[in-house]
């Protein structure tokens, strides 16, 4: 099994684990995985099976629509050879459930179907009633997204089978297939782009990057995979996406090129271009989704890169057009949500409009929120051009620092300083332009000079602690733990330093420590930075999780594993949501248990944490 078709499913994994072997008895039900195409169904399938282990026996069947005509094609090679002189269906059933059994041998059965629904008949009615007498559990795909019908949603009425929805990846599972794949650092707006085109679909990750890798658009750096160019559909992927477009009408291809221009847009205005009728065939074909949002419906096309796609293959003056027609919407009906800022501000700009300072520059930095860095950079852009301030040119130096553009966003950077006003401004454009010259750069030392020099003009405490932590944060990142503990420090021990501030910086001393291997100093700025914690401090993200993890590494460094041992394990148990470290902390659980000597049980903590 290739680990890389199951990354970000742990939790899936555990669901699976329930349903089917939650009670320990034949009697639970089985479970049919259904789902978009290319969500990962048959790989999440095939990675549940490799992990049954001796608790059962596992016969895979083979169903494929080639087969489908032919009588007991899927079954066939475990009855055998059958009588020459014709069988009721009895007969066969009963030749059936005596194969099944000697197979079984006294244990548990799974019957592992891939595309269920593509069974022949005469199988299909075996398994049903197989798995209606309890003899076998079914564990088994779903070739369509069709609702279930016929026998299997007949099982699923009797309890016998259980219908398991299986979604998109999440982008923490988007993030960790794309560092699977390329075996490297991968930037961030790489990251970013992906998540968003292909909606966490495992196979349009997969396909988007092996024709990114062909085509010289993903290519690996000093610092790790980044994109020079735009991810486009092309090869299998793009021809079925054009495929899709080929077969729908031209009024439902004018919906859809409106859907893919405005992204998504008020129903009433969707409806208004071909009428309901066209949108709800595009809706029923999942081409078009309909949400709700507060007290209103919106409408947009389904898929992104189907979107990009459309949007791609459309006039220069048809998209102009559109943009017009849905500002002209907007201007008649007000906008009533922060989304319609970006909305209209980014039709105007494709209308060719002039950009209003105020709202492009809000714009942008939701577009920055969004994490499409491309938009806000334009955005943020045509603000500027327009007569926008220090809040555009922060968005767009930290649009282009995403990017992967350092040397641009220091220089717009250096200029948000120059007409930054106010503790706050100057403080935040001083942050970001560290992280810039620490991360992008590798220059820690101008760093911390940008950092000193805006914090001496600087009264507010709070705003002086923001940049002195931000400055120990990008000291660590940069690979200087020595730094970082002299600036943490710092921060910990001054008197005017808030409770905030001064945990965020035990947080970076106690890892900065660890890294230099200073056991007690790690265990003790740990130890001290919970105390704040207990004490009803409230620290940075995740700040808690980051101090306990210093302090168990300094404990599994030092040989105490009966005290790192049960912090690990609790941490392990943790929500995703609640610990942002959760592969980290299985795979310090997974040394703690080699250093005992658990040899297999290492082995198994560390595949969790990869996966």
């Amino acid at each position: 099994m290739d680990k890389r078709e199951i990354c970000g499913r742990d939790r899936q994994f555990a669901d699976l684990e329930e349903l089917v072997f939650g009670a320990g008895d034949a009697s639970n039900s089985g479970v049919v995985l259904c789902g978009e195409r290319g969500v990962g169904k048959t790989a999440l399938w095939d990675g549940f099976l490799a992990r049954v282990g001796d608790r059962a026996v596992v016969s895979r069947l083979i169903a494929t629509e080639a087969a489908r005509s032919i009588p007991f094609a899927a079954v066939a090679p475990l009855l055998g050879q059958l009588p020459r002189s014709s069988l009721n269906e009895v007969e066969v059933l009963g030749i059936a459930f005596a194969a099944f059994r000697e197979l079984a041998g006294g244990r548990r059965l799974l019957i592992a179907v891939d595309d269920v629904d593509l069974l022949d008949d005469a199988s299909a009615t075996v398994i049903d009633h197989l798995v209606r007498s309890g003899e076998v559990t079914l564990v088994s795909t779903l070739a369509s997204d069709d609702p279930l019908i016929g026998w299997l949603g007949r099982l699923v009425s009797l309890e016998r089978a259980r219908q398991y929805e299986v979604r998109p990846l999440d982008r923490s599972g988007v993030v960790a297939m794309l560092s699977a794949l390329l075996g490297g650092d991968v930037d961030t707006f790489v990251e970013s782009e992906l998540w968003r085109l292909s909606a966490g679909n495992p196979l349009v990750v997969r396909q988007l990057v092996a024709t990114s890798l062909d085509s010289g658009v993903l290519a690996e750096g000093d610092r790790g995979w980044s994109v020079e160019g735009e991810f486009v559909a092309t090869g299998q992927l793009g021809e079925l996406l054009d495929r899709r477009l080929a077969a729908r009408s031209a009024d439902e291809v004018a919906v859809l090129e409106f859907a893919a221009v405005g992204g998504l847009v008020e129903l009433d205005l969707l409806e208004s271009v071909r009428g309901p009728a066209v949108v709800e065939t595009l809706e029923a074909a999942d081409l078009v989704r309909v949400e709700r949002d507060g007290g209103r419906m919106t409408a947009g096309v389904r898929h992104p890169l189907l979107s990009e796609r459309i949007v791609r293959s459309m006039p220069v003056t048809r998209r102009r057009r559109i943009r017009k027609q849905m500002g002209e919407w907007v201007a008649v009906t007000g906008s009533r949500r922060v989304g319609d800022t970006l909305r209209v501000a980014t039709w105007e700009l494709e209308a060719g409009r002039q950009a209003r300072p105020a709202i492009a520059a809000r714009a942008a930095r939701q577009a920055l929120d969004g994490a499409d860095s491309r938009l806000a950079e334009r955005l943020a852009r045509a603000a500027l051009a327009a007569g926008a301030g220090f809040e555009a040119q922060l968005t767009l130096g930290e649009a282009l620092f995403d990017q992967g553009r350092s040397d641009e966003a220091d220089g717009v950077l250096r200029g948000a300083q120059a007409v930054a006003q106010g503790d706050g401004e100057v403080a935040r454009a001083a942050v970001v332009r560290c992280q810039v010259l620490a991360l992008g750069r590798a220059d820690l030392v101008s760093a911390v000079e940008v950092a000193t020099a805006a914090a001496s003009g600087i009264d507010e405490p709070d705003w002086v602690d923001e940049v002195a932590v931000e400055v120990a944060r990008v000291a660590l990142a940069a690979g200087d733990p020595m730094e970082a503990v002299r600036l943490g420090q710092q921060i910990a021990v001054r008197e005017s330093a808030s409770a905030r501030a001064v945990v965020a910086g035990l947080v970076v001393t106690a890892a900065a420590q660890v890294m230099l291997c200073r056991i007690s100093g790690a265990i003790e700025d740990a130890n001290r930075g919970l105390g704040f914690l207990d004490a009803g401090a409230v620290g940075p993200l995740l700040a808690r999780d980051r101090l306990l993890l210093a302090k168990t590494e300094a404990l599994l460094w030092s040989g105490r594993l009966a005290e790192a041992i049960p912090i690990a394990a609790e941490r392990c148990e943790i929500e995703p949501a609640t610990s942002g470290n959760t592969g980290m902390w299985q795979a310090v659980y997974a040394r703690a248990t080699l250093l005992t000597g658990d040899v297999a049980g290492a082995c198994s903590g560390y595949d969790d944490s990869v996966a």
